[in-house]
């Protein structure tokens, strides 16, 4: 069975600009910087499983989400060659929160509105894709 994985981006929009919450891993997973990621639960929905991790990985009150929606699905091989299946969704948020990571998974986070010093940022092209098509249907291409 492959397994299931979830990567979330959350933005805020105000105005014309686009805020990305981006999360730096702890030195033990690698120290890069990504969008909220996460296993899905046995019986668990893939949509459940985005919010939760998004919820536990920066502490979001679901009252502060807007919409939340699907961008694509894609599928890959881990370093051990475990099939992994992940969807990647947006939760888009009416305003920037207190984000409290967990040391544990994480070591930073920043709140970036640069969309190209966001995509040099992120280290995984499936990130880097997921905020490109984020901002090409909140902004336009």
């Amino acid at each position: 069975m492959k397994k299931r994985k979830v990567q979330t981006v959350l933005c805020v929009q105000n105005d014309s600009e686009l805020s990305f919450l981006l999360l730096k891993t702890n030195k033990k997973r690698g120290q890069f910087w990504q969008n909220v990621t996460g296993s899905v639960e046995k019986d668990e929905k893939f949509e459940h499983a985005a919010i939760r991790e998004a919820i536990e990985e920066s502490q979001l009150d679901e009252n502060n989400i807007i919409e939340m929606f699907e961008l694509f699905e894609y599928s890959f091989k881990k370093s051990n060659n475990k099939k992994v299946i992940e969807r990647v969704f947006c939760i888009l948020c009416k305003d920037k929160w207190d984000v409290i990571i967990d040391p544990k998974e994480h070591e930073d986070f920043f709140w970036e509105t640069d969309f190209k010093k966001c995509l040099e940022m992120i280290k995984f092209e499936s990130n880097q894709k997921a905020v490109t098509e984020v901002k090409n249907i909140l902004c336009g291409k």
